[in-house]
């Protein structure tokens, strides 16, 4: 019997780890169809691009050779002109888009330095405070201090009072 269950225990065991490498497969074969599928959507994405990419090539051809056919040049200055214009436009823009990050710095800036000089003063009056708990706490033993000294003066003068009276009987 000692051997039929030491078999039915390993038969068991198997069995376990058999369904737990059947599972860990199932696993692995669906990340790799995720990773398949993520690979086709990277592909796609690129040929994708590759397609607009070789369209541009051509627009851009297409409006190089219809320049280059152009009989007028002053049509040519015209757009030369616009597109000049377009990039005057974009760098005051720009220069005015520094200008306002500058002023949020400059003003960042200025808020910083006044949030550093509050917290120096807070920090000032903290230890101002710490200082004058000190020496609240100091005084305050001193104080206990006589207190106790008076209550055993009071004692001994009771003491004494009490002994004359005694002896007064």
């Amino acid at each position: 019997m000692d051997v039929v269950e030491r078999v039915n225990d390993v038969a068991e065991k198997e069995a376990k780890l058999q369904t737990e490498l059947t599972e860990q497969v199932q696993l692995l074969t669906e990340c790799d169809q995720k990773q398949e599928s993520q690979i086709k959507e990277i592909d796609g994405h690129e040929k994708k691009n590759h397609e607009e990419i070789e369209i541009l090539k051509a627009k851009v051809a297409s409006l190089v050779e219809h320049l280059e056919e152009q009989d007028d040049p002053a049509d040519m200055q015209a757009k030369i002109d616009d597109i000049m214009e377009q990039i005057e436009q974009l760098a005051k823009r720009d220069e005015t888009q520094q200008a306002e990050i500058q002023n949020v710095a400059d003003k960042e800036a200025m808020l910083e330095q006044e949030l550093t000089e509050r917290v120096q003063l807070l920090t000032d009056c903290d230890q101002k405070q710490d200082g004058q708990i000190k020496d609240i706490e100091g005084r305050e033993k001193e104080t206990r201090e006589e207190v106790e000294v008076l209550k055993a003066k009071l004692e001994s003068l009771v003491e004494h009072l009490d002994g004359k009276d005694d002896q007064a009987d």
